[in-house]
């Protein structure tokens, strides 16, 4: 049985950052007043640390590491607390694979994205902190959070969403998907380690470092 080409981190983590990096920069002005500059597009970053394990745990993220030949591959990485929606933790609405059937952003009056998904359950609940991704081509994703509530109606939802969806990469054929969602990234070898082995066998330490690696 070979690797996949683009693997997928290990659930279990004893803590886990999963944010978005901005390189952001104050750009005061002559009368005063502070703005804001951003250079380059938003990323998620992760930061994994891993405790005491068993066995299985601590083979498996050994092996999934070494898989990853330090930065030299990607793998799909996922906030672990929030694989599913909020009100779905068991499971999507019966009938729901967690494809959407269409998807479309726009930007408010205050300069946030605004997605609208179609092809949800009526009455599903979306919540602040629930993801859901862009699939296309063989393996390229995009990975959005919900900055808000909402309850859908006649299948759709609007709803505000961290990053924006970058329309440079994500091409309008892509699928939005609350299935699993993760994102593309490569690991940062200087930041990452395990550490060493007990005399129970398992490792019993160790952080994963990783940045999203947005592929068009």
């Amino acid at each position: 049985m070979a690797l996949p080409a683009t693997m997928t981190m290990p659930v279990w983590a004893s803590q886990q950052i999963f944010e978005v990096q901005r390189i952001d920069y104050l750009a005061p002005e002559t009368g005063g007043r502070q703005g804001g500059v951003t250079a380059g597009f938003p990323l998620w970053q992760t930061t994994i640390t891993l405790g005491v394990m068993n066995l299985a745990q601590s083979d498996a993220w050994r092996a999934f590491l070494a898989a990853q030949r330090g930065a030299q591959q990607r793998w799909y990485g996922f906030d672990a607390s929030r694989i599913l929606p909020e009100t779905c933790p068991g499971g999507l609405p019966s009938g729901f694979s967690g494809a959407c059937s269409a998807w479309s952003q726009t930007i408010d009056a205050n300069g946030y994205p605004v997605v609208t998904l179609t092809g949800l359950p009526n009455g599903m609940v979306l919540s602040p902190g629930d993801y859901f991704d862009l699939r296309w081509g063989t393996f390229q994703r995009s990975l959005h959070r919900l900055l808000e509530s909402a309850t859908v109606a006649s299948g759709a939802a609007s709803v505000s969403i961290d990053p924006p969806i970058n329309p440079a990469v994500v091409p309008g054929t892509a699928v939005a998907h609350f299935d699993a969602p993760a994102c593309l990234m490569r690991t940062i070898p200087s930041q990452t380690s395990l550490g060493a082995f007990g005399r129970r066998g398992p490792i019993e330490s160790g952080t994963i470092v990783a940045i999203q690696d947005l592929v068009p």
